[in-house]
């Protein structure tokens, strides 16, 4: 009797076990939010190693948060312009959110090396976490241009999407980051002048290849 009601309680742990969303799967939907005077956050490609920059996102933005926080970033799938599994800061999302057992992205995305968005150059400054000098000027490309805020890099072409602040025409120093696949070609710089992440327009954008020289 007692071998049968040892079966019988194995058997139910093994059917709630299939039954049961995995760790993995379970999500919460939750609503960007920045604290007064953040207009906008970066939403990074892999943690803890490779942590490029891939576009920006903004406040009310659906994200889909899995597992904990590491490290003052959470995985997740970002809406908005991405629409993509990412990194973002998890101060910009608040406590809680609707649950979903819907699996979107899979384990966190951690990689070391060959990153899989694949841009098919990389500038990286002598500890790795920056771009290189150059020179954004708008006369090599018609003569005027904006910041992008998305491109979609690990797309196959990439998209220039959602212009941030003024038309730039005079030359600006930056720092080229990474030239994206094919298509409309685009590179992601980071302008020091803007100040931190978190400002507007963010001091990490896309602009057209053909605008960044040197």
């Amino acid at each position: 009797m007692q071998s049968r009601s040892t079966f019988l309680g194995l058997f139910i742990a093994v059917a709630v076990a299939l039954l049961a969303p995995s760790a993995a799967s379970a999500g919460l939907i939750k609503k960007v939010e920045f604290p007064s005077g953040v207009e906008s956050g970066t939403a990074r490609w892999s943690y803890p190693h490779g942590l490029y920059v891939v576009g920006n996102y903004f406040e009310d933005w659906t994200f889909i948060a899995y597992g904990p926080a590491y490290r003052s970033w959470r995985w997740g799938w970002l809406g908005g312009d991405i629409r993509g599994c990412v990194w973002v800061y998890s101060g910009n999302l608040p406590a809680g959110g609707t649950p979903t057992s819907t699996d979107r992205c899979g384990p966190p995305r951690q990689e070391v090396g060959t990153y899989s968005f694949a841009p098919r150059t990389i500038w990286d400054s002598a500890n790795g976490t920056d771009g290189v000098n150059a020179t954004l000027d708008p006369r090599a490309c018609g003569g005027s241009t904006r910041r992008y805020a998305n491109a979609l890099p690990w797309l196959a072409s990439t998209q220039l999407i959602r212009p941030m602040g003024d038309v730039l025409r005079k030359p600006r120093p930056v720092k080229k980051r990474y030239l994206a696949r094919t298509g409309n070609d685009a590179i992601m710089v980071r302008d020091p002048e803007l100040g931190e992440t978190g400002n507007y327009p963010s001091n990490w954008f896309f602009v057209p290849a053909a605008c960044v020289v040197r």
